[in-house]
């Protein structure tokens, strides 16, 4: 008798310790925001905690004996079963399975399902346990976002266009200008006076800024409207090649330019040459009392490569060397430096297109290191 009131007594203990066990379950299950869930080895739910009732409008005792497909629209619940019979063929768990299901009162929820296998001591599939958690408004939240961008990106496109468009219109009526007041300049110079002339001159001179301002204007707009041509390029040819082509500039300011052994990189030809004519170009002209230096070199850092261009020229301060970026952005008299205050702003628009970025690294009076990188 003794023997079994003890078996009685360990019983009831055991089943009492079961049902506080089974109560902290179901607490906790209740007071997380997901859905838990388990399902038997042909996908029919056999259980279903309470928060399905907040993502989906139904009871736990109207989701148990369905499947999750039929709660999903007939083209999401091919696409999903197809993926899930693949998943229990495999016996393996699966997380973030997005997956679009129909509320009770028709609206559309995005839910992303992770979920573990069941098997029992032989190995046998059982079904899998786990867990649903509500995503629609992240997913909508990221819809609107890729939205955004596209039609950012096609504005970008139409303003691009817009600028290669007008500025190529310009160019004709421009010429035409140039050519009339030089022919005028020509037939009745020695009936002027020489204000006359002069103003002849400031006229020419402010066509051929102009038409250079055009010019620039089309490369700037060329960069970010053209395809993409990206090839194995040999930054030695490229620089090489700027620096022929640089030649006069360089031999009237008594310059020199050198370079290391740059890489291969993958570039646009064009661009990339572009980009060095204006860094090189800038090096040599914003030069000081002393005959410009200017040095290309690049350093491999992680999985991009660290162009720097390096001169001795007049330098720029601290404080404008992110405005020097900005499209007609000058800090010198045109007098002086000539210019139309857009070749930086190229530079850093074909960096951009590179996936890289561009920065200038200054103190007055102690030269400038243009550096940018690319992947």
């Amino acid at each position: 008798m003794q023997d079994e009131k003890r078996t009685r007594d360990q019983l009831i203990h055991e089943l009492d310790q079961l049902r506080q066990k089974e109560q902290r379950f179901r607490t906790l299950v209740e007071s997380i925001s997901d859905w838990i869930w388990v399902v038997d080895h042909n996908g029919v739910y056999t259980y279903a905690s309470p928060k399905v009732k907040e993502l989906l409008g139904y009871d736990s005792e109207e989701i148990v004996g369905k499947t999750p497909f039929d709660l999903m629209p007939p083209e999401e619940a091919e696409r999903v079963s197809a993926e899930f019979r693949q998943i229990v063929e495999a016996r393996k768990p699966f997380a973030r399975l997005e997956n679009t299901n129909l509320h009770k009162d028709g609206r559309r929820v995005v839910l992303e399902s992770s979920g573990v296998p069941i098997l029992d001591a032989s190995g046998n599939l059982l079904g899998y346990r786990g867990v649903d958690r509500d995503i629609t408004k992240p997913k909508q939240d990221e819809a609107k976002l890729h939205q955004t961008l596209a039609m950012l990106e096609q504005s970008n496109r139409d303003l691009a266009q817009f600028a290669y468009n007008a500025s190529h219109d310009l160019q004709e009526p421009l010429r035409m200008m140039s050519s009339y007041l030089q022919a005028l300049g020509e037939r009745v110079a020695e009936g002027l006076d020489e204000h006359s002339r002069n103003f002849i001159d400031l006229s020419l001179d402010a066509a051929q800024r102009m038409q250079q301002l055009i010019n620039d204007l089309l490369c700037y707009a060329r960069v970010g409207t053209q395809e993409k041509r990206f090839e194995a390029l040999d930054a030695n040819a490229v620089v090489d090649q700027v620096v022929a082509d640089l030649q006069t500039t360089i031999e009237s300011n008594r310059a020199e330019v050198t370079r290391d052994n740059l890489p291969v990189v993958t570039a646009d030809p064009t661009l990339m040459a572009a980009l060095l004519q204006n860094l090189i170009g800038n090096a040599i002209k914003f030069h000081g009392q002393r005959p410009p230096r200017v040095h290309v070199s690049a350093e491999r850092s992680g999985n991009q490569w660290v162009f720097s261009v390096q001169d001795n020229g007049i330098g720029v301060e601290a404080k404008y060397a992110e405005r020097i970026f900005a499209v007609f952005q000058r800090l010198h008299p045109a007098d002086r430096y000539p210019g139309t205050g857009i070749g930086l702003a190229i530079c850093k628009r074909v960096v951009d297109r590179h996936g890289g970025r561009i920065w200038c690294e200054s103190e007055p009076g102690k030269g400038a290191k243009f550096r940018f990188t690319v992947p």
